[in-house]
C-alpha cells in the first residue's frame, strides 16, 4: 500500500498537475496585479533554464536491454529529511515574506521581478522533476512540502500585519 501512494504522489501525471496548478494560481495573481511583462518574462526565464539545463545535464542513455539495474531506495536517512526540510522551512517562509512586502507595494519593478522569478522557478522545478526518477523525488518532495509549510506559516503569523501594511495603520 505504502509503495502505491509513493507511485501515485511522484508519477509524472501529479507532477504535471502540480505545477500546472502552480501556474495557474500565478496566473491568477498576475491577472490581479496586472504584470503581464513580468509574466511573460518568467515563461522566457523558466524556457531559458529549462534548455541550459538539457544542456548541461542531458539525459542519460538507457542501458542495455538485459542489464541488472540495482533497486531504487525510497528511503531516506536523517541528515537527507532533514536539510531539505530546514532549507524549505525557511525559503518558504522568506518567499512569502518578500511576495506580500513587495505585493503590498505601488512599486510595479519588483512586483514585475517577483512575478517572473515564481514562473521561472516554477517551470524549472517541474522540469527538474520530471527528469529525477522516483527515488531522487524524495528530496525535492520534502522541500517542496516543507517550502509550503513555511509559506503558509507567514501568512497565518504575519495576516494581521499585511492588512496593517496595506492600510497604513
Amino acid at each position: 500500500m505504502g509503495n502505491l501512494i509513493q507511485e501515485l504522489l511522484f508519477s509524472d501525471f501529479t507532477i504535471i498537475a502540480m505545477v500546472g496548478l502552480a501556474i495557474l494560481a500565478i496566473t491568477g495573481w498576475t491577472r490581479v496585479l496586472r504584470e503581464w511583462a513580468g509574466y511573460l518574462l518568467g515563461w522566457l526565464l523558466g524556457i531559458f533554464f529549462i534548455l541550459v539545463l538539457s544542456t548541461l545535464f542531458p539525459v542519460p542513455v538507457a542501458p542495455p536491454v538485459g542489464t541488472p539495474v540495482p533497486p531504487a531506495e525510497n528511503t531516506l536517512t536523517f541528515f537527507e529529511l532533514i536539510i531539505p526540510s530546514f532549507i524549505g522551512l525557511i525559503v518558504g517562509f522568506g518567499v512569502l515574506f518578500v511576495i506580500r512586502l513587495v505585493g503590498s507595494s505601488d512599486f510595479r519593478v519588483w512586483r514585475a521581478l517577483v512575478v517572473a522569478g515564481l514562473l521561472s522557478f516554477t517551470l524549472t522545478a517541474g522540469y527538474l522533476l520530471l527528469r529525477t526518477n522516483i527515488s531522487d523525488r524524495w528530496g525535492l518532495a520534502v522541500f517542496a512540502l516543507t517550502f509550503a509549510i513555511g509559506a503558509l506559516l507567514n501568512f497565518i503569523f504575519t495576516r494581521g500585519a499585511s492588512r496593517n501594511l496595506v492600510s497604513g495603520t
